[in-house]
Parts: C-alpha cells; sequence; structure tokens
C-alpha cells in the first residue's frame, strides 16, 4: 500500500499535466500513487492520462464524465489507497524535494492535517512569489481554524475523511477548496503547521472574480458547510465553528447586496439568510 495518495483533477490540461506528475515522480520519497481522474476531457488530456499510465506503475487513470472539480477530487478520495491523500490540480506542481524524510517523519505522528506553505507562479513559470507562509506549530482540531494557506499545500489523513464524512460539495464553483480544508481541519484531532514549502501554485488570467455568481456561489459553499457541521459535527467547539461559518456567510451576503446596489439592479435580492 502507498504511503501517499496525490489525487490529480485533470480537464482538457494537456499543456501543464506532465510538469504536475513529473514533479511528483522526481521527490525524493518515491512511497506513493498518483490518480489521474479524467473528468471528460476532449482536448487529448485523456491520451495523455493513458500514456502516462502504461509508462509508470504507480499512476492510475479514471476516466469519468464530465462533473466538475469537486466530483473528481472525490473519486479520488474513494480510490485512494495511501495513509495520506494530498490533492494537486493539473496546471500546478509540487516544490522540488518537498515530498521527503521530514515529511514522513511528521506523517508519522499522526495528525489529521498537515499544512505546508506554498508559493505562486505566473504562466511561464519564469517568476515566483511567496503565496502562504505558515508558521510551525501544533493546533487542536475540532473547531473551526481561520488559518490561510492553500488547501493543495496540505496532507489530509485518509481515514479522517472517509470516517468523519469530509468530501467536496459538488455542484459549487468557487470556495470548495477552502470549505473542504475547513471541515478537514475540524475533523482532524490535530493539525500541524510547517514552515517549509510545499505548492507551487499557478496564477492564470481565468482566476475567479468577485462576479455576482461567484458570489452566489461562495454563499452557497458556506452554506453546506453549514449543514454538514449539523449531520457531523458533534465534536469540538462546534457553536465556535457554526459561528465562523455564519460570519462566512454573512459579510458574502452584504458583498452580494453591494453590487446589486451598485449596478442599479431593481431586482429583489434573493433570499439567503433562511439558515437551512
Amino acid at each position: 500500500m502507498p504511503y501517499f495518495s496525490v489525487v490529480i483533477p485533470v480537464y482538457n490540461s494537456k499543456k501543464y499535466l506532465p510538469d504536475a506528475v513529473h514533479s511528483i515522480l522526481n521527490q525524493p520519497i518515491q512511497d506513493f500513487e498518483i490518480i489521474l481522474i479524467d473528468d471528460g476531457s476532449n482536448d487529448g488530456t485523456e491520451v495523455v492520462c493513458d500514456k502516462f499510465a502504461e509508462q509508470y506503475s504507480c499512476i492510475c487513470v479514471i476516466h469519468q464524465t464530465n462533473q466538475g472539480v469537486s466530483a473528481a477530487r472525490n473519486t479520488g478520495i474513494r480510490k485512494a489507497q495511501g495513509t495520506y491523500i494530498m490533492f494537486l490540480d493539473a496546471d500546478d506542481c509540487y516544490v522540488t524535494g518537498a515530498i521527503n524524510q521530514e515529511m514522513l517523519l511528521e506523517c508519522n505522528k499522526g495528525y489529521g492535517v498537515i499544512m505546508y506553505s506554498s508559493l505562486s507562479a505566473n504562466v511561464k513559470r519564469n517568476r515566483y512569489c511567496i503565496d502562504m507562509k505558515m508558521g510551525e506549530a501544533v493546533i487542536r482540531g475540532g473547531q473551526a481554524l481561520p488559518i490561510s494557506g492553500h488547501f493543495g499545500s496540505c496532507l489530509y489523513r485518509r481515514d479522517v475523511l472517509l470516517e468523519r464524512n469530509v468530501y467536496f460539495d459538488e455542484g459549487i464553483r468557487l470556495n470548495e477548496d477552502e470549505t473542504f480544508k475547513m471541515k478537514a481541519m475540524y475533523a482532524a484531532d490535530f493539525v500541524r503547521m510547517k514552515e517549509s514549502f510545499l505548492y507551487i501554485y499557478n496564477t492564470t488570467p481565468n482566476s475567479a472574480r468577485y462576479i455576482e455568481k461567484n458570489i452566489y456561489d461562495y454563499i452557497e459553499a458556506w452554506k453546506k458547510v453549514n449543514v454538514w457541521l449539523m449531520q457531523n459535527g458533534e465534536r469540538g467547539n462546534r457553536r465556535q465553528a457554526e459561528s465562523y461559518v455564519w460570519q462566512k456567510i454573512l459579510s458574502r451576503m452584504l458583498l452580494y447586496a453591494k453590487l446589486y446596489i451598485q449596478q442599479g439592479h431593481g431586482k429583489k435580492i434573493c433570499c439567503m439568510n433562511s439558515r437551512e
């Protein structure tokens, strides 16, 4: 059984996928499996995935009809066999040498989530800057932790995700990664923060912006977290977690309303203030 399962959702990304895959294959620790979830690609990416699987025994491919990135990642969670699951987007990559003996030692301590620092790069990957820098700490889980950090720069214990029903909310196009990270941290007994860098986030011109539809998705994502807390959250400081979630919802409701006013809409603002 592999120690690490790296889940890569793939959709029409043949230009970047080889760099992502090779950033794993070239790591010092080789005790991993790579799970490529082809989410209905139609530009030849599916062929690239199959070639990787033919060439490397540690790589498997799952082809599915297009269902969105959250559904693809959930397929990866169910397929994974590793002690820890990692998520890598097809246009991003890992820092060279990051998956090393030191990481393995941290994992052997059994933390529910281990969060590393991350970098960001431009499309050509000839300029880098610090995306998120973590401090060294161990924090008790069972609460909402307002810690900034890229969700892909985290390692998640697979048994914690499965036993405590931590999955991505499907159908949400914005903030599905942050809400997943919050649920995983709440489900964990302990969260480890590490200063060292793991993830390189590739910034693109098509990054999501706070347009009306995206803000609505943001609100819906956090409302689903609130439902998850009610169904699965009988642990730790649930009241604090619920308060944190509703702060997220209300802040975006205010922004949603502000946009309507600024744009001069005469529409009635959707009623989203009822707790589900």
